[in-house]
């Protein structure tokens, strides 16, 4: 849906901007970033606060699969 790889956008998603639903979220919601992402924490978290009820954590000395890169945290 996106394309052959995560840095080509060629999918039908290629053009999709969801954004503007953040506000209308009511769930809980937990925004995570590692430290090295490359959806970086200072993109990840002004998403996290137009969402009501949500929580922003970056993980320290991580990267895209923090679950691996930071265990413990």
């Amino acid at each position: 849906m996106w394309g052959p790889t995560g840095s080509i956008s060629d999918g039908i998603l290629r053009d999709y901007d969801g954004e503007w639903l953040l506000e209308r979220m009511e769930c809980p919601a937990l925004f995570l970033a590692g430290e090295f992402d490359e959806a970086r924490p200072g993109t990840n978290q002004p998403f996290a606060k137009r969402v009501k009820r949500s929580e922003f954590r970056r993980i320290p000395g991580a990267a895209h699969a923090t679950q691996y890169d930071a265990e413990e945290a």
